[in-house]
C-alpha cells in the first residue's frame, strides 16, 4: 500500500551544517522555496520501485504529469533518481495554477558542496601492484567448504614478506578488473570485502590464521592483502589542489550512473587527491541529439554532478557520488579545484562541530 501523510510542518534534518557558497562566492544560490510552511499538501513518502511517473499515476491519473510534479519538488534533483525515504509533495490541483513556488538559479544544479557523511564500505579497490602481492588463502582445517567467524585457515604469500603473529589481514573475492577509459591500461581490480583475519603463527610456509570478522562467507582461494578500515566514516574535506580527473568505473555493473553508486576515479595520492575531497562532474553537448561537427566545443561546459573521494590510493581512488541531475558514466570529466568547501570546513571549525 502507497504510503501518504499530512504534515503541518516539514523539517529536513540534514547531517553536518548548511553548505555555504565556495570558489570565492562565485556560486549561485541554491534553489528557494517561496511557499510558506506547508500546512495541509500531502506528503507522499517513496517506496521501493517508485517513479515519479508511478506517483503521477496514482495520484493524478496522468503518468504525463511528472515534470510539473517534478518542478514542484526542488528537492528532488534529478527525476530519474529517487529513493526510498525521499519525500514528494503532493501539490492539491487548486495551486497548480498559481506555478511553481520557488525562484532558480542560473542552473537546475545547486554549486555548492553537498554536506553528506559517507559511514563504512565492503567495496574496494586493489591498484596492480597490491593485488600481485596479496596471499591466498590454500587450506583449512575445517571440514566444511564455506567458512566463517572463529574458523582457522591457512594463508600463502607467494612474495617473501615478514608476518608477526598478531598481525591483521583483510580478506577479499575480485569483482572485476579496471581499465583506464582512454588509455586502456589495467588500473587495478573492484574488489569486496569479506573478512578480517588474524594471525596465530607465522613460523611456516603456511602462515596459521583465524577468522576474526567475516561478513559473508569465505572459501579456500580468496585473496589476502594488508589491512584495510572497513568501518569508517568520511566527511567532507576542502580541496587543497586544482586535479583534472575521469571516472573509470562504477562497481555496479550498469551502463549510467547515479546518487550513492561507489566509482573509481584515474586520480589518487600522488596527485594531491585527500579523502573528503570533492570534485564536479562536467558534462558539454546537447543531451538527446547529435551536434552538428565542431559545435560540440562551443557548448558551455555544465556541472552535472558530485563526487566525493572516500578512499585515495597512489594514482587512483574510491569515490562516491553524492549528487546527479543526469546520468553519469564511464570516460565522465571530473574537476576537483583547490578551496571548494573550505568557507563550509571553516564554519564547522567555528561552530565546534
Amino acid at each position: 500500500m502507497r504510503r501518504l501523510a499530512i504534515f503541518t510542518l516539514i523539517r529536513m534534518v540534514v547531517c553536518c551544517i548548511a553548505p555555504a557558497t565556495a570558489y570565492g562566492q562565485e556560486y549561485e544560490p541554491d534553489i528557494v522555496s517561496t511557499y510558506p510552511a506547508i500546512t495541509g499538501e500531502r506528503i507522499y513518502i517513496v517506496e521501493e520501485g517508485d517513479t515519479l511517473w508511478d506517483v503521477c499515476d496514482t495520484f493524478f491519473d496522468d503518468p504525463h504529469f511528472w515534470p510539473t510534479l517534478w518542478a514542484f519538488n526542488p528537492q528532488i534533483t534529478n527525476p530519474h533518481w529517487i529513493y526510498p525515504g525521499d519525500w514528494v509533495v503532493v501539490i492539491p490541483k487548486s495551486m497548480l495554477s498559481k506555478g511553481p513556488g520557488f525562484v532558480w538559479s542560473k542552473s537546475r544544479y545547486t554549486e555548492k558542496p553537498k554536506e553528506v557523511i559517507v559511514a563504512g564500505r565492503s567495496k574496494g579497490f586493489i591498484p596492480e601492484r597490491q593485488f600481485k602481492e596479496s596471499g591466498k588463502i590454500r587450506y583449512s582445517r575445517e571440514e566444511k567448504q564455506f567458512l566463517g567467524q572463529y574458523d582457522e585457515i591457512y594463508m600463502e604469500f607467494y612474495i617473501p614478506k615478514k608476518i608477526k603473529v598478531g598481525e591483521e589481514f583483510t580478506i577479499y573475492e575480485v569483482e572485476g578488473k579496471v581499465f583506464h577509459p582512454i588509455t586502456k591500461k589495467l588500473m587495478g581490480y573492484k574488489v569486496r570485502h569479506l573478512g578480517i583475519t588474524k594471525v596465530l603463527g607465522a613460523e611456516q610456509r603456511f602462515v596459521k590464521s583465524l577468522l576474526f570478522t567475516t561478513y559473508e562467507e569465505i572459501e579456500r582461494g580468496d585473496l589476502v592483502t594488508d589491512i584495510f578500515q572497513h568501518q569508517f566514516v568520511v566527511k567532507p574535506a576542502a580541496n587543497n589542489a586544482n586535479v583534472d580527473a575521469v571516472i573509470l568505473d562504477g562497481f555496479e555493473d550498469l551502463g549510467f550512473l547515479g546518487e550513492h553508486h561507489y566509482i573509481f576515479i584515474d586520480k589518487g595520492r600522488n596527485d594531491g587527491v585527500q579523502v573528503g575531497n570533492r570534485f564536479i562532474a562536467l558534462s558539454q553537448g546537447d543531451g538527446y541529439i547529435e551536434e552538428e561537427p565542431g559545435d560540440e566545443t562551443d557548448i558551455p561546459m555544465e556541472k552535472v554532478g558530485e563526487i566525493m573521494v572516500i578512499e585515495p590510493y597512489e594514482n587512483t581512488s574510491l569515490a562516491v557520488i553524492t549528487r546527479s541531475i543526469v546520468e553519469l558514466h564511464v570516460g565522465q570529466k571530473l574537476e576537483m579545484r583547490a578551496g571548494y568547501g573550505a568557507e563550509t570546513e571553516d564554519e564547522q571549525t567555528h561552530s565546534g562541530n
